[in-house]
């Protein structure tokens, strides 16, 4: 999600209402000293969380963009194509054109720890929820279920992955950890 954010410049909900059949590789050269030809991808549609008074968790949807000039081609980068590439390779519906292309993300339940977050003179002791998924091992990771079947929450993917992993990032870079 955040190389095609990156490389193919697509807004959130762009992002989340593509499916696999958008995605359109260019097959390899016959001649391979031939440079690489790059693909493309299809924004035809975006994803859109709707909540009804009557239901209890919100729904998605698709939608069309909002203009008709957002219906676009976004040629990709050689680079990023070989990346699609290799993910869809991986895609568990990759035969499926019209599943999504981006999965949602969520935790299961950790067990409670019964720790307070603040002291008694109201300074954080527990690790915020981004300090602490920043900060989480390969292992802890694997707590992370993909449901491929419904389009990517960018406001989910944001808060529970990207922050993290920019705040790790950022810690890293100034040489301290988190917590």
């Amino acid at each position: 999600m955040v190389y095609a954010a990156v490389w193919a410049g697509l807004r959130a909900a762009e992002l989340a209402g593509l499916q696999v059949g958008d995605v359109e590789l260019s097959p390899a050269p016959l001649d391979p000293n031939a440079p690489a030809k790059s693909g493309a991808l299809r924004v035809e549609r975006t994803a859109a969380t709707v909540r009804a008074a009557s239901e209890d968790a919100p729904s998605f949807r698709y939608d069309t963009t909002r203009t008709r000039g957002s219906r676009r081609r976004v040629p990709l980068t050689p680079a990023m194509g070989e990346v699609l590439a290799d993910y869809l390779a991986a895609h568990p519906r990759a035969s499926e054109p019209g599943e999504p292309l981006l999965p949602v993300a969520t935790f299961t339940p950790q067990k409670p720890t019964g720790l307070r977050a603040t002291d008694a003179d109201g300074r954080r002791v527990v690790p915020t929820a981004e300090e602490a998924l920043a900060a989480m091992s390969v292992p802890e990771a694997e707590r992370l279920v993909l449901d491929w079947a419904a389009p990517v929450r960018h406001g989910a993917f944001y808060k529970a992955i990207y922050r993290p992993a920019v705040y790790g990032r950022t810690v890293v870079a100034r040489g301290s950890r988190p917590g």
